[in-house]
């Protein structure tokens, strides 16, 4: 669902996988042959690399539903995440997002740029609508965006980082 992350999605995967590794392994012991063989269709496989998306850089270029669905597939919270949070930067300084969601309002803004401020979070620009960022990370310190973002900043790769866009590899 839109409000799942990280954690939740191998919490399910693990609650719903053993017993059917559990089922398979009993028709193992049972009777071999009865394991239905099934062939993959080659034209629909893809490829994900366990390395983050643009090197654990958010791509603002993209579309917000792929900018906050990076940020969550990066939340293990409360635990440490594998891939660390999407980082971004802003004035030549490291940041993380750490909580990000849509919110299906058009934008015509060049993507990265920091908009309104709405409470404790702040609207920044993806390639079709505002992501609104509620927390993130400077150093060590996790905080609300409002109190490190203003409204006309522009975010996107530390001087030096790698470009950020829709990556093309094998599959996609």
């Amino acid at each position: 669902s839109d409000a799942d992350t990280a954690l939740t999605v191998n919490a399910r995967c693990v609650t719903e996988g053993v017993p059917l590794v559990l089922e398979l392994l009993g028709v193992a012991a049972r009777d071999p042959a009865a394991i239905a063989h099934v062939a993959q269709d080659a034209a629909r496989r893809r490829y994900y690399r366990a390395a983050p998306p643009h090197g654990g850089w958010v791509a603002w270029d993209e579309p917000a539903r792929r900018v906050v669905g990076f940020v969550r597939a990066c939340d293990f919270g409360p635990l440490p995440s594998p891939w660390g949070a999407p980082r971004t930067a802003s004035a030549g300084h490291e940041l993380a997002i750490v909580k990000a969601e849509c919110t299906r309002e058009q934008c015509q803004q060049q993507p990265g740029t920091v908009g309104p401020v709405e409470g404790t979070a702040v609207w920044v620009a993806a390639a079709d609508e505002w992501v609104r960022v509620r927390r993130i990370r400077v150093g060590a310190a996790e905080r609300d965006a409002a109190e490190v973002l203003q409204e006309g900043s522009r975010l996107g790769p530390a001087s030096g980082g790698p470009p950020v866009g829709r990556e093309v590899g094998r599959g996609a």
